[in-house]
């Protein structure tokens, strides 16, 4: 039988789940333990004021990045690949 495909903006509430758990499953037999840390790079400035970073997750020895702000004035001078380097 093929598979249906649908486009949707407007999924069911449990899909999410219904494709995330196999997944997970299927990925812990081949890698092991799926538990994941929260981290955060925090880009301050001379006050000490939270003015941008990156905030992600490490799993399976990799950082899976969330999201990541620089600010306009500071785009183009290394800091965006600064955050994402170890």
């Amino acid at each position: 039988m093929a598979p249906k495909y649908e486009l949707t903006y407007n999924p069911p509430p449990d899909t999410f789940q219904r494709m995330w758990s196999p997944l997970l499953e299927y990925n812990e037999r081949a890698v092991g333990n799926a538990k994941s840390r929260t981290l955060a790079i925090l880009l301050k400035d001379v006050a000490a004021e939270v003015i941008g970073g990156l905030w992600g997750r490490s799993l399976w020895g990799s950082l899976f990045i969330d999201i990541m702000f620089v600010p306009e004035v500071m785009r183009r001078s290394g800091v965006g690949t600064a955050l994402s380097r170890p």
